[in-house]
This record gives structure tokens, sequence and C-alpha cells, in this order.
């Protein structure tokens, strides 16, 4: 479980599939795919979906699996979403994770969501420039899959993404990294066979069914002369603050 309440930080879909007769191709500026997708997220007000991440870790003692369902809701730069254990809320200025299970909650500066939802910030420059192989873009009628192709000694395996081309929103993705602990001494390591899973499913789309009453961290959290208190409802929950001078 420690391993998802990680991965809703930062959230990522795809289809595990083969899809026959593909109108498959290589393409040199598939980014423009991805900004679109950005943007609708970005550009479409008071936006829900929910997101169901399948978690899956490889080693040689064995397999682990896992499962968490998100309910994510978005205005801009403000967003909400919320899980059984934990609730991470974003308004204009504070992001805040209250971990339910744990008694914690985290309060740090707003932050950009789409590496979140996207599960990794896949238009990273530094990223791309030492590990990136090439990208590959299928079509299935107004399904888009984007696959990157990454060199062998990169920290990332494979990274899918599908997304719907009429409204632009993300469908699926998957994302399969080596173990935190493995490492690679040369681009022609074979891989040991270990590796980290992430599968999220984005389904459920809706408009305009909350209110930006959702991203009020008041009934969590006062704030007064730069520091934070916990109300009283949650005076059980310990606070550790990531915000200079807030």
């Amino acid at each position: 479980m420690k391993h998802i309440k990680q991965c809703i930080l930062l959230i990522l879909i795809s289809l595990i599939a083969e899809i026959a007769y593909a109108n498959t191709k290589d393409t040199t500026n598939p980014y423009f795919d991805i900004n679109r997708v950005i943007g609708t997220l970005a550009n479409t007000p008071f936006s829900s979906f929910t997101s169901t991440c399948y978690y899956e870790e490889v080693t040689s003692t064995g397999t682990m699996r896992d499962t968490l369902t998100c309910q994510y809701q978005i205005n801009g730069r403000k967003y909400r979403a919320t899980t059984a254990n934990a609730d991470i809320i974003q308004n204009e200025q504070y992001n805040i994770t209250i971990n339910k299970a744990d008694s914690l909650i985290l309060v740090g500066r707003a932050k950009n969501i789409f590496p979140a939802v996207m599960q990794a910030d896949i238009l990273d420059s530094t990223l791309n420039a030492a590990y990136l192989s090439k990208i590959v873009c299928s079509d299935i009628g107004s399904v888009r899959k984007l696959n990157f192709i990454f060199r062998p000694d990169a920290p990332i395996l494979s990274y899918e993404l599908q997304y719907d081309t009429v409204s632009a929103r993300l469908k699926a993705i998957s994302y399969k990294l080596r173990p935190y602990n493995e490492t690679v001494t040369g681009a022609q390591q074979a891989p040991s066979g270990n590796y980290v899973l992430l599968v999220v499913l984005f389904t459920d789309y809706q408009l305009n069914a909350f209110t930006d009453a959702v991203f009020d961290i008041s009934m969590y959290l006062s704030h007064r002369d730069g520091a934070f208190t916990v109300q009283p409802a949650y005076s059980g929950f310990e606070i550790i603050n990531q915000v200079i001078n807030p």
C-alpha cells in the first residue's frame, strides 16, 4: 500500500493490450498531442473524472499487486484528489495532503498538477535527451497511442499514453520502471526481469459537478502569523510544513 500512496502523488494511464491492424508510424513531434491533453486539463473548468491505478511489482522474491481508485476534481490550477485513505487539495497558494491512515497533514506550495495526473513529467527535457530513443504513434479510430521508447540503460523501461483525439481526454497510461535499488552499468546490460508497473485508467468524465468549495482547506487548517494549526476536528493530526514564510 506504501507504493500506491506514492503513485497517487504522481498519476497516469494505459490499456495494456495489443491492437491488431494498427496504423503505426514514427513521429518526430508528438509533443503536440501531449500539450493538447494538458491544455484540455488546464482549460476545461470544473472537470472531474475517476482514475483507477493498478500497481504491480515483480522481484526475485515474488510479485506484489495493489489497486487504488481516485476521484479528481480540477478547475485550472486548483484540484482535489480523493482516495479512501488520503485527500490532496490544492488552492491558489497551497497544496496539502491529508493522510488519514497515518494522521498526518503535509503542507506545501501549490504545484503543477499535470505531471501528477500523468504519473511523470514526460516533457522533461533532461530525461528525454539522456534516455529517449523515439516515440511511436498509433491511431485506432479516435484513440491515439503514444509509445515512448527508451534506451536499455534508462530508469524508465516504458511509457505509453492513450487519449481520445476528439475530446483530447486521457484514456489510459502505462508506466514501467526499474526497481529503485536496481542500477544499470551499461546500455547493453540485460534486464533483470524485475520491474514496477503502473497502469492507470481514466473514466467517468463530468463537467460542473462541483464548486470551488471543494478546494477550501480551512476545514483542516488555520493559518495565522506565519504558522499552520489543525482545526479541532483534526486535533490528533501532525502537521509537516514544507512552506517557507507561509
